[in-house]
């Protein structure tokens, strides 16, 4: 390991050559009285993978893939017999971060939205933007099974053709009160798996909606087709092996800055290093900040 890491001094100090350059001065004894070895070299590159620097300097953008639509076409019978969806809906904490989780009968499709408050309009805003997502499908949202506290929605949702079923004061609806452990119990199995002592609040939004997402894009037990994923029969999209899983949650990549000025010769140029959060539209975000 010394040899290695006298390797790496070596690599910065000759101005991060490339690594066949490297190998072959190291070889043809270009370097008088060098103490470093081709297999220390090599190991070296074994163990630190790639010479980070040198790509935070010398990497240059590449042209993006075009960008193709591969929609899942929805099956007319589907549709036919579950056009009318029925939402169990509650609000869970994590970390105090209050959540709005609704999940479909018959479908099973989860979702998540982080709520910045708990007051009418703010929920009103989010249940909207659950309904028109099934509407761009061609389902209609027509029972929501909630608790006592989306009592005071009832009227407003009525005007819009939603009709609200509360449950009795002190119970809950089995079917979302299942699914809210689910997501807790996914949410302390990633956090676990870091090698954070704590994350940011956009690490906590965005691990909720990454565990939605994959949820959403296996067929789900007890939903009405077992070869149809939830999110492909409510968006079309499918889950794509090379685009989603490849990297892990939270893990730390070297991504292109496109805000970076051109041939700037600031700390880390055009490449800076960040972990993967998950967004609802699946890019990467800001830089979250660590203490």
């Amino acid at each position: 390991i010394n040899d290695t890491k006298r390797a790496l001094k070596l690599l910065k100090v000759m101005g991060h050559p490339s690594k066949q350059d490297f190998i072959k001065m190291i070889k043809g004894g270009t370097l008088k009285n060098c103490e470093v070895t081709e297999d220390d070299v090599k190991r070296m590159f074994d163990i630190w993978v790639a010479d980070v620097e040198a790509i935070k300097g010398k990497s240059t953008r590449k042209t993006p893939d075009r960008v193709i639509n591969s929609i899942v076409a929805l099956p007319a019978e589907i549709l036919e017999k579950n056009k009318i969806v029925t939402l169990d809906i509650d609000i869970f904490f994590t970390n105090k971060l209050p959540f709005l989780l609704s999940l479909s009968q018959a479908i099973i499709l989860n979702t998540v939205q982080h709520l910045t408050d708990r007051k009418k309009n703010s929920l009103l805003a989010a249940i909207t933007l659950i309904c028109n997502l099934y509407y761009r499908r061609g389902f209609l949202v027509k029972y929501i099974n909630a608790d006592n506290e989306f009592a005071h929605l009832k009227p407003d949702l009525l005007t819009i053709g939603i009709y609200m079923n509360i449950c009795a004061a002190n119970e809950h609806i089995p079917a979302i009160e299942r699914r809210i452990r689910v997501f807790k119990e996914r949410h302390r199995a990633i956090r676990h798996g870091l090698p954070y002592a704590c994350i940011p609040k956009l690490m906590v939004i965005e691990l909720n909606n990454y565990i939605a997402h994959f949820l959403n894009d296996l067929p789900t037990k007890g939903g009405f087709s077992m070869n149809i994923s939830p999110g492909a029969i409510v968006t079309g999209l499918t889950i794509d092996y090379n685009k989603y899983c490849k990297l892990e949650f939270g893990a730390y990549v070297q991504t292109h800055e496109e805000n970076a000025p051109r041939n700037s010769m600031q700390k880390f140029g055009s490449h800076c290093s960040r972990p993967i959060t998950w967004s609802i539209i699946w890019i990467l975000f800001h830089e979250p900040e660590y203490r």
